[in-house]
């Protein structure tokens, strides 16, 4: 495996990884909402959409998934997936972390780092 390919896995995973967690944040409701009708749901969607904070990650994740058939085209199937979700959940995690101002320093976050690098040397090897 060569260094282009692994920073395309990086590049794709942390893209996914940084914009769920800001789409996240950009759903968000300023105010309490009313129960929704079929109206204000076209108009919730209208309102989404309106939304910079939701909109601009939105774009960078969708430019992330094209990216992402790109690098799953060129590389072995099963080492570009997981290998891409694996980076995905990790900065996912680390970004939310750090847009609520909570610690990285968690004993859960390291299990789940350990048990999602056991599961990638499983499907590597």
């Amino acid at each position: 495996m060569d260094l282009q390919t692994i920073l395309s896995f990086i590049l794709v995973g942390s893209l996914w990884g940084t914009t769920n967690a800001f789409m996240e944040t950009g759903t968000k409701p300023k105010e309490e909402s009313k129960p929704t009708t079929s109206s204000s749901l076209f108009s919730g969607l209208g309102n989404l959409f309106a939304n910079w904070r939701f909109l601009l990650p939105f774009g960078l994740n969708q430019l992330a998934s094209l990216l992402n058939n790109f690098v799953v085209a060129g590389n072995d199937l099963s080492i570009a997936v997981p290998s891409v979700n694996c980076i995905t959940f990790i900065v996912t995690f680390v970004t939310q972390r750090l847009l609520k101002g909570e610690s990285l320093v968690d004993m859960r976050f390291f299990a789940g780092c350990g048990l999602i690098m056991a599961g990638m040397y499983l499907c590597l090897n």
